[in-house]
């Protein structure tokens, strides 16, 4: 991860930063690293998360931080979805805010799989199925 390393050394050259600003993460602990495959994920997001986050507070706008580094072939996130597991959770996000009568707006985040194709392909999906469902 040789970029990793270089650019911290760029900013502190460049005055950017500090060293005291930079830290060393640790190591995370096994039981801490979730290895989440897509049923089980958007299962939970269906019937756990989405629907108590929305009774409970009811928003009135939801900012939707579409991030893909939950794929199984990002480098540095901890899940293990498929391009078609992040769709049913898009689908399921955008669906939820419909039913609530919610408006969304969608940031794409992440995505730090080697094939830059995989993670254009699954940002792609996630507004191929807002415009399915929007439109």
């Amino acid at each position: 991860m040789l970029k990793y390393e270089l650019i911290p050394s760029q900013l502190l050259y460049e005055g950017t930063i500090k060293p005291e600003n930079l830290f060393v993460p640790g190591i995370l602990a096994e039981e801490n690293i979730t290895n989440t495959h897509d049923s089980n994920y958007w299962q939970q997001l269906k019937n756990l998360t989405l629907p108590l986050i929305f009774n409970k507070h009811q928003p009135d706008f939801v900012f939707y931080l579409a991030g893909v580094d939950v794929l199984a072939t990002d480098k540095l996130g901890k899940l293990a979805l498929t391009k078609n597991g992040c769709k049913q959770r898009d689908k399921l996000v955008f669906e939820a805010c419909i039913k609530h009568k919610l408006g969304v707006q969608v940031s794409m985040d992440g995505g730090y799989s080697q094939d830059i194709k995989v993670i254009v392909d699954a940002h792609c999906n996630t507004f191929r199925v807002a415009a399915d469902l929007f439109t």
